[in-house]
């Protein structure tokens, strides 16, 4: 199965409360070196976010005064996504909107986290190795008349290619197994169509 926002997501996220003094949102960006505070109510619930934009707005704008506060400044209402979201639904927004972040919501409203461009890259950066398994770990559960012999999965640079023959029903289900896998950018299909019943697997040498 593959990854959920809640899997890849920042928890445990510094925030301002709208009462929040600008000079104190400052200090917390700077001593926490990061570029934006969500700014959630006192029972927790998401109202807005404060960015280093949105205080240098302020500044560039001469509009600062010494009662500024987070409620004054932040942007509202956030660009927010549910925990259970798909990575690529949270990747299309941050696209769509040319955004650096997004802050993860639960249905009450409250604040569960933050995602980020680089958080879901991340799951790109697992070894070869483990995409193989896990895939070769579907492919048993999914394909249990597979026998070891006649289908090769290998991993090169987070690109599946099968190979060896396999009957129409079941390559387009490896297929299909291959792109579920977190980390996989691409599925290389050598496999040689047989009949049915005549599928078998192997994994190729450790």
């Amino acid at each position: 199965m593959r990854s959920t926002i809640q899997d890849v997501m920042t928890r445990g996220v510094v925030v301002a409360h709208p009462s929040t003094p600008f000079k104190q949102i400052a200090r917390l960006l700077a001593d926490h070196r990061i570029a934006a505070l969500p700014v959630v109510d006192h029972d927790g619930r998401l109202v807005g976010i404060v960015s280093e934009s949105d205080l240098t707005r302020q500044l560039t704008a001469d509009l600062l005064d010494a009662g500024a506060t987070a409620a004054d400044i932040m942007t509202t209402p956030p660009a927010t996504i549910d925990p259970t979201a798909g990575l690529a639904e949270a990747a299309r927004l941050l696209q769509d909107r040319k955004l650096r972040r997004l802050l993860v919501v639960d249905r009450s409203g409250a604040l569960a986290g933050i995602v980020t461009r680089t958080d879901l890259l991340r799951v790109f950066l697992r070894p070869d190795e483990f995409i193989r398994y896990e895939l070769i770990d579907k492919v048993a559960a999914h394909l249990p008349a597979l026998l070891p012999g006649s289908v090769t999965i290998d991993v090169v640079d987070g690109r599946v290619i099968l190979g060896g023959e396999a009957a129409a029903a079941e390559a387009a289900l490896l297929r299909e197994l291959a792109c579920t896998i977190d980390g996989v950018v691409e599925v290389e299909d050598r496999l040689r169509i047989g009949e049915p019943g005549e599928v078998t697997l192997t994994v190729g040498q450790d």
